[in-house]
């Protein structure tokens, strides 16, 4: 037990690292004025011109995120109808 708030404390400290200081992005800028036209797989084609085929969905949290979230929020329910003591 003694070690559960220092574990705590580098978890969020690490969680906070995490989030802060950004990794590789994936993909590169088109510096300006760039060529529009990109070689693809059908061809030379403007990317100017490109149209997504695809709807972009809102995001779903996953199954097991809300899972947590509920045994947490089940857990704190019960700690806090627990009797005092005294």
């Amino acid at each position: 037990m003694r070690l559960a708030m220092p574990l705590l404390v580098s978890l969020i400290f690490a969680g906070w690292v995490a989030c802060t200081f950004p990794g590789p992005s994936g993909h590169f800028d088109e510096p300006l004025g760039g060529n529009p036209w990109r070689r693809t797989v059908d061809g030379w084609e403007r990317n100017d011109r490109w149209q997504p085929d695809f709807q972009v969905e809102p995001p779903v949290p996953h199954p097991a995120i809300v899972a947590v979230w509920q045994v947490l929020a089940a857990g704190l329910i019960g700690v806090a109808a627990l009797p005092e003591q005294r």
